[in-house]
Parts: structure tokens; C-alpha cells; sequence
């Protein structure tokens, strides 16, 4: 009895170790491999001068677009892609892409593939935070579009509930809420990030979505149709 509690005791050992081996399910990898970060300098030696072009967001050093080869390997599929990400993380203004970016879509775009990794935060999800991958039909690289949203720091324990931020929207707005409001983090500017509840209203003008503060129950943010 004593033998097979030891072996019992092995076993889970090891089984343990290879589950502490395992890696961010959310992005399809089947371990967490190191990547060497490159730079905007590095990009510039992959890629004659023609061929490389970069633009910035207005009045930043923050890349928002970069046309031209990004790596040597080829991205054949999302593992790829995100392993490219990884290194891309200094440029895109990424810290921890395993927990800030989950992929999102993959689909054919200008006879290749586009890869989209969408942005979290504390797992709650950052709208219209992204990071996308374009590739030419053989994996090629040709192209980055950044919208990662950088220096998200904000608590994300809401202080106000679901039901709560609904009730706020329809007292405002006059009208029935749609949908369970979901969580989430919007910039409405510069360092201007907030913890918000999304509230879909059921009206057909503008707006028709409302971001309530899930702090302080105020409106951070509307979006919707606009009407003529």
C-alpha cells in the first residue's frame, strides 16, 4: 500500500508539471515560448527604404500603422500571428500581451489574411482596442494596424451593478434598455479611460448606446445611429 501511495504521489506530481507548462488558452498556444521583443530601428533594417512606411497617432510617438515586411518568418496561422505580436509588443505599447490581447478573428483580406487580437484588461474588454496582423496569401507579412490603447490603469471592480447603470439609462433616455449591459473600458481621450457599463437602448435616433460609469453611474460616452 505504501509503494502504490508513492507512485500515486509521483504521478501527480508530474501531472502537475505539465499543467504549470501549459499556456494562455485564450490564444491557441500549447506552451508560452520566450520572444525577443524588436524595435521600430529593427523593422527599418528588415525592409529596403521604399518599402517601409510608419505612421503615428496626431501629436505622438505612438505607431498607429507600419506598411512593410515585419518578421523573416512566415504567419501561417493565429499561433503565428500572436508569437509575431509578442514581439511587436514594445512598439504597439504592450506590456503583457499574453493577458492584454485575445485573438479575435481571422479572415481573408487583399487576396491574404488579416489576424485580430482584441484588447483586455484585467479581462474586462477595451472597446476598440486591437491588434491586427495583415499577411499576403503565402504569410508574408505587409502590414500592422495598432489600436492598443496604452496606459489602461484603472480599477475594475464596479461600483455600480448591471441592473443599476440600466435603470440610470432608461430614467435619461425615456426609454427600455436591450441586452444585459456588459462591462467594459472606453477612452473618450487622452488618458481619459473609464470603467463603463454598456447599455443598448431600444430607440431608433441617436444615440441608441450608452456608456454609463460603472463607478459613479454618470454618462461617459453615447453611440448609435445618426439621423438626417
Amino acid at each position: 500500500m505504501k509503494k502504490a501511495t508513492t507512485l500515486l504521489a509521483a504521478f501527480l506530481a508530474v501531472a502537475a508539471l505539465v499543467t504549470g507548462c501549459s499556456s494562455n488558452e485564450n490564444n491557441g498556444s500549447a506552451e508560452v515560448k520566450r520572444v525577443d521583443t524588436v524595435s521600430v530601428i529593427d523593422l527599418e533594417k528588415l525592409n529596403d527604404g521604399s518599402s517601409f512606411q510608419i505612421s503615428y497617432y496626431y501629436d505622438t510617438d505612438r505607431v498607429r500603422e507600419i506598411s512593410g515586411k515585419l518578421s523573416r518568418n512566415l504567419v501561417k496561422n493565429k499561433e503565428d500571428a500572436f508569437i509575431l505580436v509578442r514581439e511587436l509588443a514594445d512598439i504597439i505599447g504592450c506590456t503583457d500581451p499574453l493577458n492584454e490581447l485575445e485573438f479575435s478573428a481571422m479572415e481573408i483580406r487583399d487576396g491574404g489574411w488579416i489576424y485580430v487580437f482584441d484588447q483586455y484588461y484585467n479581462a474586462v474588454p477595451v472597446r476598440k482596442g486591437s491588434v491586427s496582423i495583415l499577411t499576403d496569401a503565402d504569410g508574408n507579412t505587409t502590414h500592422l494596424y495598432n489600436n492598443f490603447i496604452e496606459n489602461v490603469n484603472i480599477a475594475t471592480e464596479p461600483k455600480i451593478s448591471a441592473e443599476e447603470a440600466a435603470k440610470l439609462a432608461m430614467e435619461k433616455y425615456g426609454c427600455d434598455t436591450k441586452d444585459e449591459p456588459k462591462l467594459v473600458i472606453i477612452e473618450t481621450g487622452r488618458e481619459s479611460i473609464y470603467l463603463t457599463w454598456d447599455v443598448k437602448l431600444k430607440r431608433s435616433n441617436y444615440p441608441d448606446e450608452a456608456y454609463i460609469d460603472a463607478l459613479n453611474g454618470t454618462v461617459q460616452a453615447e453611440d448609435g445611429p445618426i439621423i438626417d
